[in-house]
């Protein structure tokens, strides 16, 4: 490694979201907590060939944060083929009988069984034979190895093409349901089990929603609605290429699911991001208090084997809780937070109200440790505005000139992100506008900004709002600056924190 390999590894290396010691990942696969700790499977392969060789990474971690890298857990295989995304369940039951009597490796009272994955193999050795197929495995050390079941695949639907099988455990009809992808049909199938090896088809959602080359990567999770005893139902698919925002993106649906059939409840569908760089969602299993939490892989596949740094690629976002909430019309809209951000603070930087004049402009300037993650909360409403430019700036920055911009526009009632500035990475498709459109009779806005290393995550107004953007500055961004012009605001909240760092580095086993 290079001098200037060294720095560009550690300016861009996150301090508290998930990334490789090196190599390349995308896809979380396998997301499940075991009653102690939370596994993080993920889609890994060396630097030196992005084209082949994907199998399963491995991490755990007893809150989300502190991940410890545990090496492969399935491996790629000449004969099998490659080890594409899936999930894991707890069978705790042992309803797949693939676990020895007396012997159950997890540590939960009454355990019979363990941790089972359910994944895609994929051949492609030669074209002509693709085969895509569905594997069960079964672990006996508590999730590190993963040993494939004696007559694999439990699912073979002579298609090429369908993948990332999501399995969860419906109790209303006491059995584990399967989602699965059919990529280039635009379908999502549904397949129901008693035992997690032999899969009856229970139903298909149609095409719906933008379609796009490829729908991947399910997941069917039921949500609470904020404020009512009521839930529903929310069906998130991957799409690659051809989101609106340019190459790979996540939509969801909100409906009802009774065991066999989802069925959305209008056409009307949206994206969980108004960014671009998140992408195949999946929700943890089994997490405690039934929490839904999950992450998504931090990247788009229009530039992710070509963006920086040279030694490793990829990274997870934030763990986020996810509920519903009722927008303005009446209708459940995604909510996510970032979960246990107020346990990292180490240091608040400034914390302060005030009032922002529109007569004149105003500025407000926090010098930023270049060592941490910083974590921007803002709570402004507005007492005035001089149409149509009144505007609120919040400005990462150093000294030789790049510029990451935020911010608030009156008039369009829209909040943006613009990495224009930033001079460390360039491809023709690595936009670099975004914006989200706030409530039109909004009167105050509020925003999370959290900036890790080559990761940034906005949250506006609680959640209802998301923005997951990389960021890839020359040099580190040691200056914030909050202005205005020709908008007069109460600033009821303005805090900025340095997070204390979680990940450490490892050495990749």
């Amino acid at each position: 490694m290079t001098k200037s390999d060294d720095f560009y590894e550690k300016l861009y290396r996150p301090h508290i979201h998930f990334s490789p010691s090196f190599g390349f990942v995308n896809d979380p696969c396998g997301l499940v907590y075991d009653g102690k700790q939370y596994h993080l499977y993920y889609q890994f392969r060396p630097m030196h060939n992005l084209t082949n060789e994907v199998d399963w990474g491995h991490a755990v971690s007893p809150d989300m944060y502190q991940w410890e890298d545990r090496g492969h857990a399935i491996v790629n295989s000449d004969e099998k083929g490659m080890a594409f995304t899936g999930s894991v369940v707890v069978d705790g039951q042992n309803t797949s009988a693939l676990f020895p009597p007396g012997k159950a490796p997890l540590p939960a009272n009454q355990m019979k069984g363990g941790l089972v994955a359910l994944y895609t193999r994929d051949d492609r050795s030669i074209r002509k034979n693709h085969k895509s197929t569905i594997h069960a495995a079964w672990s006996g050390d508590g999730g590190n190895h993963y040993e494939d079941f004696a007559h694999n695949p439990v699912l073979d639907l002579n298609d090429p093409d369908t993948r990332d099988p999501q399995v969860f455990w419906h109790a209303p009809s006491q059995k584990w349901v399967l989602a699965l992808a059919s990529a280039y049909t635009h379908e999502i199938l549904f397949y129901g089990s008693r035992n997690l090896i032999k899969w009856e088809h229970l139903s298909t959602f149609a095409p719906a929603g933008y379609q796009g080359v490829e729908f991947e990567c399910p997941n069917l999770v039921e949500l609470e609605i904020e404020g009512e005893k009521t839930k529903k139902w929310v069906l998130f698919i991957s799409l690659n290429p051809g989101s609106p925002q340019g190459g790979s993106s996540i939509q969801y649906f909100v409906g009802s699911f009774d065991g066999k059939k989802f069925v959305a409840d209008n056409s009307v569908m949206d994206f969980t991001d108004f960014a671009k760089d998140s992408y195949a969602l999946q929700i943890f299993n089994d997490a405690p208090d039934g929490v839904k939490c999950g992450v998504s892989w931090f990247g788009n596949w229009q530039y992710c084997f070509f963006q920086p740094p040279k030694n490793w690629s990829g990274a997870m976002t934030l763990p986020r809780q996810f509920h519903l909430r009722r927008n303005e019309i009446g209708l459940p809209m995604l909510i996510q937070r970032p979960v246990g951000i107020d346990a990292l603070v180490a240091k608040t930087l400034t914390s302060s109200q005030f009032v922002m004049e529109y007569e004149r402009k105003v500025e407000k300037t926090v010098a930023l440790p270049t060592n941490a993650a910083i974590d921007v909360r803002l709570e402004a409403q507005v007492t005035h505005s001089v149409e149509p430019n009144g505007w609120l700036d919040i400005e990462f920055s150093n000294k030789d000139g790049e510029v990451l911009s935020l911010g608030y526009q009156r008039q369009t009632k829209s909040f943006w992100i613009d990495r224009s500035g930033l001079k460390g990475f360039s491809n023709h498709t690595f936009s670099t506008h975004f914006a989200a459109s706030l409530p039109r009779d909004s009167k105050s806005f509020q925003a999370q900004i959290i900036l890790d290393g080559c990761t940034l995550e906005v949250y506006l107004n609680d959640g209802a709002g998301v923005g997951t953007c990389l960021v890839f500055p020359k040099a580190a961004l040691d200056t914030l600056t909050l202005r205005s012009s020709q908008l007069g605001l109460d600033v009821k909240k303005f805090e900025v924190n340095a997070l204390k760092t979680t990940v450490k580095e490892r050495e990749y086993l």
